[in-house]
């Protein structure tokens, strides 16, 4: 029989705002996280660190450059690993499909970029629930496999209880993610070696398969796994008279390994996995950042559309770096504890200074390329006021059009409007 297979994720989760702004992030955390890892990484040759966020790898490259080359070297190593394939870590549950794509295509457009590799999985441990529509999503992206250890929060309240350790989370449209959903808490310090721990190989022994990933580290600060749990691990892997076979584990790993028939095998789900206590709230909390936010997908969405209508046509150029730029200034604030809500006051200081200028942005693309439109426009027959009024969604509709315009001579008694 084999041995039980523990796939040991090491992990230093941050908070890009939380209980402090993204000044303290740059300044402290970041290079904490850097400093400390960089350390176990020379000492330790089996160690590998899993760190999520593309928008935190950009906040490396402008703030420490230096250290962003040195970055560069253990990526390509495999001992730093871009985990996660989102530009933010952010709430999934708020942001419309549309922004959740964008987010992973940014994502992993950053990371091929820099680093010459891409990640297949979503790694959010800290999140506050996650809709069925998740699985479609990250298949539509590319993404096989999906990790928190949020969901043993719930307490094991009825209906909301996790569904297993790992096992096929399937989405409405059938889409099917390997999800690992009882990975442990992200903040765990290790006791003794995987290899040797007789509760772990219990577990392990308890599972379809006999495989599991397994959270160790720290949060919500940054910084690494304490060296004792970096040493252990060290000592677990190739350890040939443990328990447990250990692996020093990407996210993506366990689901890359998996062989089909291994996969036939794992437990199942097509729920919902929310949050029935930390995350209600914050569906409502800070409601002034959920309507900017929403706004901007909105305006996003309609900007992209006239753009690409006006390039099309010949007669604007697509402005590719200014809604790319609009996009992820946005979306950074999706972060789970920004657009939730649950972030200090001064943390959203920022937030709607950022959130204001990408609607000015927009604003502004969508007037260029409808106005670019409208000027080629043959409108030449008919008599009065010309207008042209475009509809962004796909299908035909019935609305009301509201429109500010100056008559010649003043007001008229009677206004009659005619289409084409």
């Amino acid at each position: 029989m084999n041995k039980p297979k523990a796939y040991m994720v090491a992990t230093a989760h941050l908070d890009t705002v939380w209980n402090w702004t993204l000044e303290d992030t740059v300044k402290k955390y970041l290079r904490e996280t850097l400093d400390r890892n960089f350390e176990l990484i020379e000492k330790y040759p089996s160690y590998r660190f899993n760190f999520e966020g593309a928008y935190r790898y950009d906040l490396i490259r402008e703030y420490y450059p230096e250290d962003f080359e040195r970055l560069r070297r253990y990526v390509a190593e495999g001992r730093w690993c871009v985990t996660g394939s989102s530009w933010e870590n952010g709430d999934v549950i708020t942001p419309a499909p549309e922004t959740l794509m964008r987010n992973i295509l940014y994502g992993n457009r950053f990371f091929e970029k820099e680093f010459g590799k891409k990640s297949s999985d979503i790694f959010l441990p800290d999140c506050f629930g996650f809709p069925a529509t998740l699985p479609a999503i990250m298949r539509h992206m590319g993404l096989r496999s999906f990790s928190s250890q949020k969901l043993t929060w719930n307490n094991g309240e009825a209906g909301y209880r996790v569904p297993f350790h790992t096992g096929i989370w399937q989405g409405i449209d059938g889409s099917e993610v390997v999800a690992s959903l009882d990975p442990g808490p992200y903040v765990q310090s290790l006791e003794r070696a995987p290899s040797r721990d007789r509760e772990l190989f219990e577990l392990l022994s308890s599972l379809p398969g006999g495989k599991d990933l397994r959270y160790y580290g720290t949060g919500d600060q940054g910084g690494a796994p304490t060296e004792d749990s970096v040493r252990f691990v060290e000592e677990a892997v190739g350890d040939p008279d443990g328990l447990v076979e250990t692996v020093s584990a990407y996210a993506a790993q366990l689901a890359d390994e998996l062989t089909d028939e291994e996969r036939r095998a794992l437990p199942r789900t097509a729920d919902e996995l929310l949050m029935i206590y930390h995350g209600v709230g914050s569906y409502t909390s800070v409601a002034p950042a959920k309507r900017f936010h929403r706004s901007n997908e909105i305006k996003a969405d309609l900007a992209e559309r006239g753009a690409v209508f006006a390039s099309w046509l010949g007669v604007r150029e697509y402005p590719k770096k200014t809604l790319e730029k609009a996009w992820r200034d946005f979306i950074r604030h999706e972060f789970h504890d920004d657009l939730t809500g649950t972030s200090v006051q001064r943390a959203y200081r920022e937030t709607f200074h950022d959130d204001v200028i990408v609607n000015n942005v927009l604003d502004g693309e969508i007037a260029a390329s409808f106005s670019s439109l409208a000027a080629n426009v043959d409108t030449a027959e008919g008599e009065g006021l010309k207008l042209v009024v475009f509809n962004p969604a796909a299908c035909a509709r019935r609305d009301l059009v509201e429109a500010a315009l100056d008559f010649p001579g003043g007001a008229p008694a009677a206004v009659a409007v005619f289409d084409a």
